[in-house]
């Protein structure tokens, strides 16, 4: 179990990685991950495009659930978490908004139209309040780790022609 939660926070260190490079990365239009190897390829465009289903579903030997937009760099974070732990090969992700994360963590199996998903993850992230609130409401995590910041930004035009500077300057009248 130790080792688990030491290759859960090197994954969660990597994620905060990957999406910082994804930010820089302008490719984020789909497909942002490919197709698994092996099987019969099947695909009805756009109706079974899940981005935010990823992996194995089947025993995974490790389960994700990122919270939040974090589907375009599951391939990126995944690919180097397997090379430096090649016992984990069959991993499951989920992209998912965190609060349907957390009501499948709290009520079951997560259902999308006639599939059925009834894995518990051994990794799940969320904003640092809502870790909090769970582990006090439900005492869900054995270690809860700060992995990342995220400081809100003002995006402006180049050049910022309306000399944005704050907030306030958000509640500017402009012609």
């Amino acid at each position: 179990m130790r080792h688990l939660r030491r290759h859960a926070f090197a994954l969660t260190t990597l994620m905060a990685v990957a999406i910082a490079n994804a930010a820089e990365n302008p490719d984020y239009l789909p497909p942002w991950n490919p197709p698994p190897a092996g099987g019969v390829q099947f695909s009805a465009a756009p109706v079974d495009a899940i981005a935010d289903l990823h992996g194995d579903i089947v025993d995974p030997q490790l389960t994700v659930f990122f919270a939040g937009n974090q589907f375009m760099v599951v391939h990126d974070l995944m690919a180097p978490f397997r090379t430096a732990h090649p016992q984990y090969q069959r991993i499951f992700v989920e992209t998912l908004p965190p609060g349907i994360l957390a009501k499948q963590i709290e009520s079951g199996p997560l259902v999308m139209g006639n599939l059925r998903i009834a894995l518990h993850p051994d990794v799940y992230t969320a904003g640092k309040n809502s870790i909090a609130e769970h582990q006090h409401k439900h005492s869900w995590f054995a270690e809860t780790y700060d992995y990342a910041r995220n400081p809100l930004a003002i995006l402006v035009a180049k050049g910022n022609p309306r000399h944005i500077r704050g907030l306030a300057d958000l509640g500017r009248p402009y012609a």
